[in-house]
């Protein structure tokens, strides 16, 4: 049987957006690092995405993400080097509507920024 290599976007068989716990322990494996991830794998550079298809992302068997407070873990990747428009920042832009112009912190490998 030969030795298949994981996708970088997946560990233990699970991409990181779905991860509930950190690989190999019992810790809670937090939204902005999920978002983080699902966010470098599946949005490019000027790439648009919305709060409900994060939601879907995040989710499980179908339903949508439930965490209350998603939205705020997303502006929180902002101190981690993440850049994203909204309908705030672009005149004409759809107000559900964000798009991404830069890349941060890999923060579901633990990499960050201390603050």
């Amino acid at each position: 049987m030969e030795n298949v290599e994981e996708p970088e976007w997946m560990i233990d068989g699970v991409p990181y957006w779905k991860l509930k716990t950190v690989p190999g322990g019992k810790r809670r494996f937090g939204g902005e690092r999920r978002l983080a991830a699902y966010l470098w794998f599946n949005v490019p550079i000027g790439g648009t995405f919305t709060m409900r298809q994060l939601r879907e992302a995040l989710g499980d068997d179908g339903v949508p993400e439930p965490a209350e407070q998603l939205d705020r873990r997303l502006r929180n990747l902002r101190k981690q080097g993440w850049k994203f428009r909204s309908y705030k920042d672009q005149y004409g832009q759809a107000m559900d509507e964000y798009v991404l112009e830069e890349k941060g912190n890999k923060l579901w490998l633990g990499e960050g920024t201390k603050h």
